[in-house]
């Protein structure tokens, strides 16, 4: 990166204002270095790769957090619908067992599928 690039990359990401960066520049030349020593004052990274670096990850956490799943699933809209039921006493029939069934099954499902695969694995393993 260039001593301009770094320059332009201070000012623009408001990280120094101009007049900031003409002062130091003054003093200690225009040059690398002096760029570096602003860009730790102001945030604590030693260089520009070590910020680059870091906006690279933060992108990278940014980009799985989007990845993931953020909305309800069907089993909860279930709960969600059976639990309104039960408390307005639309479904008089229904037992808090049937309620709390589409939360609990998946889980359950889940131990009954690994354990036996662990049983298949020790008996045929």
């Amino acid at each position: 990166m260039s001593t301009e690039q770094m320059h332009d990359y201070l000012v623009e990401c408001g990280i120094a204002t101009e007049d900031e960066v003409s002062l130091v520049t003054s003093i200690n030349g225009y040059n690398k270095e002096s760029m570096e020593d602003i860009l730790y004052s102001r945030t604590g990274y030693r260089d520009f790769d070590q910020l680059i670096e870091e906006i690279e990850d933060w992108k990278m956490r940014d980009d799985n957090i989007k990845r993931g799943s953020s909305s309800i699933g069907i089993g909860t809209i279930i709960f969600i619908v059976l639990l309104i039921l039960k408390l307005t006493g639309a479904a008089p029939g229904l037992t808090w067992f049937w309620v709390f069934f589409p939360l609990w099954i998946v889980p359950v499902a889940a131990i009954c599928l690994i354990a036996i695969v662990v049983l298949i694995t020790t008996i045929f393993g």
